[in-house]
């Protein structure tokens, strides 16, 4: 064989490959297919970065009031945007970090203020399962595109939630979901 080879030269051999891997091909292209698509998972345009939300802030900032902000806009910028920190706010008691919702409202805390529930993020605003967007439902923990739909969807056949724990026996969220959410949202 080696010697074969030798006499035939390397055209002759590049010329004997390329047909082997062109019949290869058109045997791999003719193939059953398994009928199957392969999706790439790529991070969806964060929709609520691009658009405008609306938030209202009270207590120890230097102008407090009605903002609008772009949209994932955090608790930092509410306060710049807001003139600052007074000297009478208790800085620890705030989460800089925390994002905002449209329609939120913030309350800074003065030092020595009571939380209106104590051990909670005073920021925390609770939102609304009767008001929410489907997107703004999917921001709760345990909670993806197809519940946020399914309790929009509820809600906008049977009308507003008389009580958050309609989602658990509904069945509109499951009972570990509902542990996660239920001191977050309110009717």
């Amino acid at each position: 064989m080696a010697d074969l080879l030798r006499r035939l030269g390397l055209p002759v051999l590049a010329g004997l490959l390329l047909s082997i891997a062109g019949a290869a091909t058109v045997i791999v292209m003719r193939l059953p297919s398994t009928g199957e698509t392969i999706e790439i998972d790529r991070p969806a345009p964060a929709a609520t970065e691009s658009k405008e939300i609306v938030v209202y802030v009270t207590g120890a900032v230097a102008r407090p009031g009605v903002y609008s902000l772009r949209g994932g806009s955090r608790m930092e910028d509410l306060v710049k945007a807001a003139g600052g920190l007074t000297a009478e706010a208790n800085a620890e008691a705030i989460n800089l970090a925390a994002r905002m919702r449209d329609e939120m409202h913030a309350h800074v805390p003065k030092v020595g203020e009571v939380s209106a529930s104590p051990g909670t993020d005073l920021l925390a605003q609770k939102l609304s399962v009767n008001a929410a967007s489907a997107r703004q439902l999917e921001d709760l923990p345990g909670v993806g595109e197809v519940t946020a739909k399914r309790i929009v969807d509820y809600r906008s056949k049977n009308g507003p939630f008389k009580s958050v724990e309609e989602l658990k026996d509904l069945k509109l969220v499951n009972a570990s979901t509902f542990e996660k959410i239920k001191d977050l949202i309110a009717p």
